[in-house]
């Protein structure tokens, strides 16, 4: 019975997406080190490539999976996971030897699925239409809930406090720095997303550099990458006529001379809608303490 319904299910999938462009995430994985991939809802079935399928492990608990090699010689391949809600998420993965330790967490959120809209999920023969809406949907967690939360997990939680002079916009795509916090040993960078448009925006990468606040030579100018260690929902695409979208990078400390700034940028896939926006020494000194 088990195999009829996964069978039933792959069929809706395929013939629901089957015609239309996939969002298709890409994953590293490699022997040495799992991979955590963490979905909004609970993971009710997930299916690899049958090729890879015995190289490859895979393990569930509740909304995250992680997933590892089990040999170095795999080739590409694929993989779908559905949620309880509904929704379907696909996977390119592909065996890389060295992995970015940013690499190693994955956070999706519903923009991140296929299907974000109506879907139809049959049940006890009864069928439940699902819309699903792509909003930034925070829990109302209590105190006690919230300290047992991963740091940055938390931080994503927090509201925020920064409220004057913190949003950089361009064509109807905006920014806001809500909130730096410092915990640990390490800086946690809030923002808060928007597309007011009526076209998706697809999100080729989000940058952050230091550098001069003014420089009137940028030939000689010393700009330094700085690599976020941890971002908690890798967004992909701000939807159309959406609000609200949380973002939160984590850094090892870091503090910066007077006259420069960490300049965070956010870039436009195939498109030129990108934003920067410059933040100060003063702002990172000011970093809100949590417990």
């Amino acid at each position: 019975m088990r195999t009829v319904i996964i069978l039933f299910s792959l069929f809706l999938f395929e013939l629901t997406f089957g015609q239309h462009e996939s969002k298709q995430n890409q994953i590293s994985i490699n022997d040495n080190m799992f991979v955590m991939l963490k979905f909004p809802d609970k993971i009710e079935f997930n299916k690899i490539s049958v090729a890879t399928e015995n190289n490859i492990g895979i393990s569930v608990n509740g909304e995250t999976m992680y997933i590892q090699a089990l040999t170095t010689d795999i080739p590409k391949s694929n993989l779908m996971v559905q949620t309880s809600d509904g929704l379907y998420y696909s996977f390119i993965i592909e065996f890389q030897k060295d992995i970015k330790e940013s690499d190693l967490t994955h956070f999706y959120t519903q923009n991140d699925a296929m299907n974000t809209k109506s879907i139809s999920v049959n049940k006890s023969d009864q069928t439940i239409v699902k819309s699903v809406e792509s909003k930034n949907i925070k829990p109302n967690l209590t105190k006690d809930e919230l300290s047992k939360l991963p740091t940055i997990e938390r931080i994503f939680n927090e509201k925020g406090f920064i409220k004057s002079r913190n949003v950089t916009k361009n064509q109807g795509i905006s920014a806001a720095m809500t909130g730096v916090y410092f915990v640990k040993e390490k800086i946690y960078i809030q923002f808060s997303l928007a597309n007011e448009t009526n076209i998706d925006y697809d999100i080729d990468s989000f940058l952050f550099t230091i550098q001069n606040r003014r420089s009137k030579n940028k030939v000689s100018e010393q700009v330094v990458d700085l690599e976020p260690t941890a971002i908690y929902r890798k967004l992909t695409r701000l939807n159309k006529n959406s609000k609200g979208e949380v973002i939160v990078f984590e850094f090892d400390k870091l503090t910066i001379d007077s006259y420069k700034v960490l300049r965070f940028e956010m870039i436009e896939s195939k498109g030129e809608r990108n934003l920067e926006y410059n933040i100060s020494n003063d702002i990172l000194k000011d970093a809100r303490l949590l417990d």
